[in-house]
């Protein structure tokens, strides 16, 4: 089973912050035949890294993250399901704006293959560059938005994003369904720079909300001799989500009810539906 992290926060130089809040509930493992990949937004520009990873690891996200100046993260750690080790399969995908990443395999997915095309308009379907069904899956997802003419529209709100990843998913289980199979569990998360959307459907998917922080964990453990220890970011708003085969919840950490859709806009209200 892969991984993944994502964080909205208020303020871009604060990631490490909001993150140390919640440290317990951060390890992501990888797999012996995976990679990990690290996407994020900063001054509206849409950026990326792509790492190879020792076997059965645990990643030290805090590590990772903190440097970053950013107002949306999204961490990967892949298992090789579906395609090879390669850039071009690991998470998260990015087709301008957008950035996209899964747990979780699309049963019957070869079989599937050419269907799942067959629904995208021909420049996308063009676009696709490795071999896994979750990059299939988000140009599925912005097939949706081009459709419904959405796909360049900017600020798209989160409302509009949740509701073409539940069609997604509802055609895919169809297209799986019709051949007799039962649809694996699933999780996924996106975003546009601007609003965050997880869904889970059997793959648990967990959140926490950061409303103001007293006597930041970060700053104080990187203090320099002498200056105060307490520092506080009381303006400081952020919601950070994880999604993994975790049986309960980390510290900190809530769980979102299974085949629902979690919503986070740019004022950081969380708000939840009923996905497929």
């Amino acid at each position: 089973m892969s991984d993944f992290l994502a964080i909205t926060v208020s303020q871009d130089s604060r990631v490490g912050c909001a993150l140390a809040e919640h440290a317990d509930g951060l390890g992501l493992r990888t797999a012996e035949t995976g990679s990990w990949g690290l996407g994020y937004y900063h001054l509206g520009e849409n950026l990326q890294r792509i790492e190879p990873r020792d076997g059965g690891t645990i990643l030290d996200v805090l590590d990772v993250l903190s440097p970053l100046k950013a107002e949306v993260v999204i961490l990967h750690t892949r298992r090789a399901t579906v395609g090879r080790v390669k850039p071009e399969n690991t998470h998260p995908f990015r087709f301008k704006d957008w950035m996209f990443a899964a747990n979780g395999t699309v049963e019957g997915f070869e079989e599937l293959r050419d269907q799942l095309r067959s629904a995208m308009p021909p420049f996308l379907a063009r676009d696709i560059r490795g071999e896994t069904d979750s990059e299939h899956l988000f140009r599925l997802f912005l097939s949706f938005l081009y459709d419904s003419g959405q796909l360049g529209r900017p600020n798209l709100l989160a409302q509009d994003i949740s509701d073409a990843l539940t069609r997604t998913y509802a055609m895919v289980n169809e297209f799986v369904r019709s051949m007799g199979k039962e649809p694996s569990p699933q999780s996924a998360v996106v975003s546009n720079g601007y609003s965050l959307v997880a869904i889970g459907l059997g793959v648990p998917v967990d959140y926490a909300l950061v409303e103001g922080i007293r006597s930041c964990h970060a700053c104080r453990d990187s203090r320099r001799p002498g200056e105060a220890s307490g520092i506080d970011h009381q303006e400081l708003r952020a919601v950070i989500i994880r999604s993994g085969n975790l049986p309960a919840p980390p510290p900190g950490f809530l769980r979102l009810p299974d085949n629902h859709c979690l919503r986070v806009a740019s004022d950081y209200r969380i708000e939840f539906t009923r996905a497929v």
